[in-house]
């Protein structure tokens, strides 16, 4: 908790781990992936413009992903995704042949 910025983002992490019953270690990688920031841009209003987009492809491509699995920093993220693109596609391939829902 003594990575939060501001009182506000202490009490969002107080309030997302009661809610979620986090552990100290789950608590300590959302506090590192910046979950407070990108909830936060995520609920500022959108443009009618971006707002229909989202309507029209049913969000698939304007959702934020996280990619910590990879264990890299998001400075590297490109060379990451391209170094693991096997693992991404062999993923990829076994939720399609599972039949699973990427929306979930």
């Amino acid at each position: 908790m003594s990575a939060c910025k501001t009182k506000e983002e202490r009490y969002f992490y107080i309030g997302l781990c009661i809610k979620e019953r986090y552990s100290a270690r789950e608590l300590a990688r959302q506090i590192d992936s910046g979950y407070y920031e990108r909830y936060m841009l995520s609920q500022k209003p959108t443009t009618p413009a971006l707002f229909e987009a989202k309507q029209a492809t049913g969000n698939v491509f304007l959702d934020t992903y996280t990619f910590d699995f990879l264990d890299v920093p998001e400075t590297d993220l490109q060379k990451s995704i391209i170094k693991n693109l096997d693992f991404l596609a062999w993923l990829l391939l076994n939720l399609k042949s599972e039949n699973l829902s990427l929306n979930t």
